[in-house]
């Protein structure tokens, strides 16, 4: 048995959520600019929203810890999930 199959609906559950954030943002960049906003302005809104909504969880998660062993795991994932050895 694939030792990753039971993995395979969290992982397809965080594309879904994030791609429908991605989505979301990119329909609002595009009225904008079908609207006539500056397109550099659309592009640094929409970087940020994207970074903004992508870290509210995690951020959040971390915020919301328990006790400091909890937020020791947090910080710990947090910087698996986010380092640049991948």
């Amino acid at each position: 048995m694939d030792q990753g199959a039971p993995r395979v609906p969290v992982i397809q559950d965080l594309r879904t959520r994030a791609d429908a954030l991605r989505r979301r943002e990119l329909d609002r960049a595009l009225k904008q600019l079908a609207r006539g906003d500056a397109p550099e302005a659309v592009i640094e809104q929409l970087s940020q929203a994207l970074t903004n909504k992508f870290l509210h969880d995690p951020m959040s998660t971390l915020r919301d810890a328990g006790d400091e062993a909890e937020a020791a795991r947090v910080q710990a994932l947090l910087a698996r999930f986010y380092s640049s050895d991948h």
